[in-house]
């Protein structure tokens, strides 16, 4: 923290600070604004990235169908106003659990719901072997190869009371209730009850 002289001056300067479009600063740079899509709201830019819309966490693994998750896909539809001419929507491969372990996702259930013709799917090819400088300076190891298997669209049938099962995020589990429709709340080991809906949640039996 060169330059700062305490802990909160270093907060204050980093902090997402409503972008002043069209201001004096920066006027004709090529220039990248970091924004929350709370402050970006009324704004408009050329070209905007949304990060993070990982399965999980946008929507937030929180949200349950209702109120909370159209509010989340509201905030989707906010942050992909903002662009004139450019969108990209994008999301990792894998996340670090809160138990420091990396594991594959999927991208938010908002996506699949955008029409094929409406957008150009890049995917990026994965890295043969992952930047080990990067794991070891976040205290852990490397996470564990991917394994690819061929899995069936499962049904709600295929699940009861007491099933164990796995979720590449919220790891295992254990099917508590089974409600009307194609939804079930399981028990995490790790995570405790979520709701999850077998369209959007990438569920396996084990």
């Amino acid at each position: 923290m060169g330059g700062y002289e305490d802990l909160q001056s270093f907060i204050d300067d980093t902090s997402l600070d409503p972008p002043e479009e069209g201001g004096k600063e920066g006027k004709g740079l090529d220039r990248l604004v970091l924004s929350t899509i709370h402050s970006a709201k009324g704004l408009e830019f050329e070209a905007v990235f949304v990060i993070g819309l990982a399965e999980g966490r946008f929507p937030h693994a929180s949200a349950m169908f209702g109120e909370q998750w159209e509010e989340e896909r509201r905030l989707l539809y906010v942050a992909a106003t903002r662009a004139k001419k450019y969108l990209y929507l994008t999301y990792p491969r894998q996340l670090m659990t809160p138990d420091r372990q990396f594991h594959r996702v999927g991208m938010s259930p908002f996506l699949n719901e955008l029409s094929g013709g409406l957008y150009e799917r890049v995917t990026a090819r994965a890295a043969e072997e992952p930047d080990s400088l990067s794991y070891r300076s976040m205290g852990g190891g490397r996470p564990a190869p991917l394994r690819k298997t061929k899995s069936k669209k499962l049904e709600i049938a295929d699940f009861s009371v007491g099933c164990k099962v796995s979720h590449p995020f919220f790891g295992n589990g254990t099917v508590a209730k089974i409600s009307t429709g194609r939804s079930l709340d399981v028990l995490f080991d790790r995570h405790g009850v979520k709701t999850l809906h077998l369209d959007y949640a990438k569920l396996t039996i084990i």
